[in-house]
């Protein structure tokens, strides 16, 4: 236990930065060389959350969307960068709270509806489908340990942006670097659709793992998913669009800064729109018309959808190259795309008969969701139904439980859409669209765990039940004021 001094903002860090020197010192003696350096950054950080939580915040929006698409295991093994930097900061705050604790500041966290929710979906995505698997005489490799650890990353990525994002100035700043950071994927994406030979050979170069979708030519920026990528920026214009009709209603600031706003967030906006549409996934551009539809209803300016021909005409038009190059896909003997048609055929073939039968899909198939090798195509098949997905990895309990989750999610943000703070609404409709969404894509896709998607539409969950306990600052003072 890290034993610390408390200031007035019970935030005297001299102990701390003692104690990260001596730590510093002695791994630089123990280890040396690189080992050594990794293991005081790794302290260094974890030291550095615990003394500013949202700092770690910051580093995990930061982190996220820049470095998804870096191969599992290029830095550590059996992860991504941004996987180990959210356990890093998991990690620190974990020790503030332990800090906390043993100066009688103990965590103040009220369990709201949405949280337990979620955390029965991660049990139900991890230790049942783990039970199940074992019960039933079936293998769980290293592939099926990898897929029944993500719903509990996602819940343990929820929790600590629920425990440090507390008031609404760290909302608007969290909002605010989520918009600049997606701003500047939505640019990359769209010049990579329009050419993806440089762009490719530039994030190649810098270490980005090389996909499929970033040698077509489609929009991936950092995330290296064409899919992910269309509902990231579909994610990012429905915060966009609700910050901008709820400034149009009731302005920011007047005057100049009035007009910056409306100028920003329009242009923002307009680039997470054609940035959608640059991915090429028609699942990206379905989730962008999804959330212009949810956020204007929400809003209650409907009149505001008598311009999207206009505006989607106008993005057709930016990254045209892509738009015909999969419209071009469509001109087979069935009508439909090459990827569309061996979609459905490796359902039917691979996944459909081994799920209805010996009642797997009542207690699931095994956690490994790839099927057996085919020798036609020439490697591993991988199940693309999101809702197939949940019942081949844990069965009815998996189902149910992520069915509850998303109506009670859906409840718990539609109940905050209508709040006095425009930042913490923000979020709010951005989760909702998202639910929405996601609820009609997982036929295709597996929308509910997408890399980097799925980061922020937990972030933005976790970002609109802020307010519900009190500000950590707020706890601490009044616990010392009771001392």
């Amino acid at each position: 236990m890290l034993a610390l001094s408390v200031g007035r903002d019970g935030n005297d860090v001299r102990p701390l930065v003692a104690l990260v020197g001596a730590v510093l010192v002695g791994l630089a003696v123990a280890f040396g060389g690189l080992v050594g350096v990794g293991l005081a950054i790794v302290c260094l950080v974890v030291v550095a959350v615990a003394v500013e939580p949202t700092w770690g915040i910051a580093a995990v929006l930061l982190a996220t969307p820049l470095a998804a698409g870096f191969e599992r295991g290029a830095v550590v093994p059996l992860l991504r960068p941004h996987e180990v930097v959210l356990g890093l900061v998991i990690a620190g705050v974990g020790v503030r709270v332990l800090r906390d604790y043993q100066y009688g500041r103990p965590l103040e966290f009220d369990w709201q509806p949405l949280d337990r929710a979620f955390l029965i979906l991660a049990l139900a995505g991890s230790i049942i489908p783990l039970l199940l698997a074992y019960g039933r005489g079936r293998t769980v490799d290293a592939d099926g340990l990898a897929q029944l650890v993500i719903l509990p990353k996602y819940f343990a990525l929820f929790i600590v942006v629920r425990i440090v994002i507390r008031r609404k100035d760290d909302v608007r700043r969290a909002l605010l670097l989520t918009v600049v950071v997606g701003f500047g994927l939505a640019i990359l994406g769209v010049v990579q659709a329009l050419s993806n030979e440089r762009v490719a050979d530039v994030l190649v170069g810098l270490g980005y793992q090389e996909t499929d979708y970033l040698l077509a030519g489609r929009g991936t920026a950092t995330i290296g998913n064409a899919i992910a990528f269309g509902t990231l920026m579909a994610l990012h214009l429905a915060v966009a669009l609700a910050l901008l009709f709820r400034h149009l209603g009731q302005p920011f600031a007047d005057g100049r800064r009035r007009k910056l706003w409306t100028a920003g967030l329009t242009l923002v906006s307009g680039a997470f729109f054609v940035g959608a549409i640059a991915s090429g996934q028609f699942s990206g551009v379905v989730a962008a018309i999804i959330a212009i539809v949810a956020v204007s209803l929400l809003a209650r300016r409907a009149r505001y959808l008598l311009a999207f021909p206009a505006v989607a005409l106008l993005g057709l038009v930016a990254v045209w190259p892509q738009v015909s190059a999969r419209l071009e896909e469509f001109g087979g003997p069935s009508g439909l795309p090459p990827s569309w048609e061996s979609r459905v055929d490796n359902l039917r073939r691979f996944f459909l008969p081994e799920l209805g039968t010996d009642w797997n899909w009542a207690f699931g198939v095994r956690p490994n969701v790839t099927a057996s090798f085919d020798q036609r195509l020439g490697g591993e098949v991988f199940l693309e139904s999101g809702y197939l997905w949940l019942l081949w990895v844990g069965g009815v309990v998996l189902f149910g439980a992520a069915i509850a989750f998303l109506v009670v999610a859906a409840r718990s943000t539609l109940e905050r859409t209508q709040l006095a703070d425009p930042w913490t609404e923000a979020a709010a409709v951005g989760a909702f669209s998202a639910l929405i969404y996601i609820s009609f894509l997982m036929l295709i896709d597996q929308h509910l765990t997408l890399r980097a998607s799925t980061d922020l539409f937990v972030t933005l969950l976790a970002l609109s039940s802020a307010g519900a306990i009190r500000p950590w600052r707020a706890s601490m003072r009044a616990a010392d004021a009771d001392a």
